[in-house]
């Protein structure tokens, strides 16, 4: 390594609220690494290409890159074309072994491939999960990110391919929705709703996908938006629309409603104050709310 050689600089995220999970972001010089796991890991190429050993040999990584590490496997550079940036979320064993037991899955530690493909379905929950990490998410879409992103793990394990996908009743799914609007102003968590509902959180990520296209926490988002419109309609200061749907202060409010309907709660209030709303927003509010997040 050359004597000049940027230094390694990380960045630890750990949550209460997800225990056995954590992040590392790595700005990393071109030194060659060598590690032996003791988890399992996701890692998400920033920047920089390389090439490490993997069981199967040799791997050529690049920017977008997902890689797959288990317990007990050697990671090993090869090489590496000057500094890189990646981000690496950690699974405990105890995690992913429960929930592979309770698919009624009796696995070996090891994963079937170090990389996944670039159009593999399982790469959207994995890339959701590293996106949840460099932001500040809510602690409801952390929760869902992350039961997604264990499930999606899971499904990569040597002799995971017949795991059962179970249907779920649509009634059971109605009561974690209509605890949803009954405490829309509230921080639910994953659990409550999948009480609710008489689930295990998985299966509740499942079949809400499954059911309505969007995952738990983007249809509060989208609901409590849908009712800021209604009450801002009303005549309700957006002071008090803000603090009653559970935003942390007006300005996470701004942000989600002009994204949604472009323009400004102050700006919409004003003009229903008048007696009337926007065309432009009227029109495009169902489609606008009905957008699927990815």
């Amino acid at each position: 390594m050359p004597r000049d050689a940027a230094p390694v600089r990380t960045e630890l995220r750990a949550y209460a609220d997800v225990p056995g999970v954590r992040s590392l972001l790595v700005d990393a010089d071109e030194r060659l690494w060598c590690a032996v796991k003791e988890t399992y890991a996701v890692a998400l190429i920033h920047r920089g290409h390389a090439e490490f050993w993997s069981r199967r040999g040799g791997v050529a990584s690049a920017p977008g890159d997902l890689h797959l590490d288990a317990p007990a496997s050697v990671h090993r550079d090869l090489r590496r074309d000057g500094p890189a940036r990646f981000q690496i979320v950690t699974f405990d064993v105890a995690l992913v072994r429960e929930q592979a037991e309770r698919r009624g899955l009796r696995p070996g530690l090891a994963l079937r491939v170090p990389l996944l493909e670039r159009r593999h379905p399982d790469r959207r929950p994995l890339l959701a999960l590293h996106r949840a990490y460099r932001g500040r998410p809510d602690p409801l879409t952390r929760q869902v990110v992350v039961a997604e992103a264990l499930d999606a793990l899971v499904r990569q394990l040597d002799g995971a391919d017949a795991w059962p996908h179970a249907s779920v009743a649509r009634g059971r799914l109605g009561r974690a929705v209509e605890l949803i609007h009954a405490r829309l102003g509230e921080a639910l968590s994953l659990d409550e709703l999948a009480a609710a509902a008489g689930l295990d959180r998985f299966q509740l990520c499942r079949a809400f996908r499954a059911e309505h296209g969007i995952p738990p926490y983007t249809y509060v988002l989208r609901t409590r938006i849908a009712r800021a419109y209604a009450w801002l309609a009303a005549g309700m200061p957006v002071s008090q629309v803000a603090s009653a749907l559970g935003f942390c202060d007006q300005s996470q409010l701004h942000g989600h409603f002009r994204r949604a309907f472009g323009i400004t709660p102050g700006a919409f209030a004003r003009v229903a104050r008048r007696g009337h709303a926007p065309l432009a927003v009227v029109e495009s509010a169902a489609r606008r709310l009905a957008a699927v997040e990815p």
